[in-house]
């Protein structure tokens, strides 16, 4: 809720690939969509009091006003691709990341393989039981983690379909014909469980 010298360290560890996740909105201080040694200098200087920064974050003008998991912010969050050689699954990682930005305003950092963000939204394939066959999926929140688990073939792009139709408002009408409906908070609770598995006759 304030930003002090330990944004800053952090902000250093992510730019020296310390660490891989950072709460990307905001450390991109000088809104030119990457995070840079320039965003650090400038937060320094904003924390010595040379420059103010107050004005720096303007209220993004979205339909959405706020979206959590488990009460925490998605701005905090990780999406996490556990699978990189999954096409499907990077895919479905950068569709999440864009509506996730449309919706709330929020730039999502995408993480590929093992990632120490304390929180995560995690993107991953069946367990091994094929339960979710091709296309099934299963979207759960559990001690404020966000786990899209889906089938073989297409399932995570489904599940992640899922989440922004049926949790954040998003209708897709056509090819980039899209609506996005108006809402205030959305909270994905702990304990949230959403499993589908498709049947073809």
């Amino acid at each position: 809720g304030h930003v002090d010298a330990m944004d800053a360290f952090e902000l250093v560890q992510y730019i020296a690939d310390v660490t891989d996740w950072v709460q990307f909105d905001l450390a991109d201080v000088d809104g030119d969509g990457d995070v840079t040694v320039a965003d650090s200098l400038m937060l320094r200087r904003h924390l010595a009091n040379i420059i103010d920064l107050s004005q720096t974050y303007p209220v993004p003008d979205t339909n959405v006003d706020r979206i959590t998991i488990a009460g925490n912010n998605i701005g905090m969050y990780t999406i996490v691709v556990t699978d990189p050689e999954n096409a499907n699954m990077r895919f479905a990682a950068s569709e999440l990341q864009k509506y996730v930005k449309e919706a709330c305003g929020r730039t999502l950092v995408i993480a590929e393989g093992d990632c120490f963000s304390p929180f995560q939204i995690v993107l991953c394939g069946d367990d091994g039981s094929r339960r979710l066959g091709d296309d099934g999926y299963s979207i759960t929140v559990s001690g404020g983690t966000l786990s899209i688990m889906g089938g073989a073939a297409r399932g995570v792009m489904y599940g992640v379909y899922e989440l922004l139709e049926e949790y954040f408002g998003l209708r897709f009408l056509g090819y980039n014909d899209k609506v996005l409906y108006t809402a205030g908070t959305i909270d994905l609770p702990n304990g949230l469980r959403d499993e589908q598995v498709p049947t073809v006759r």
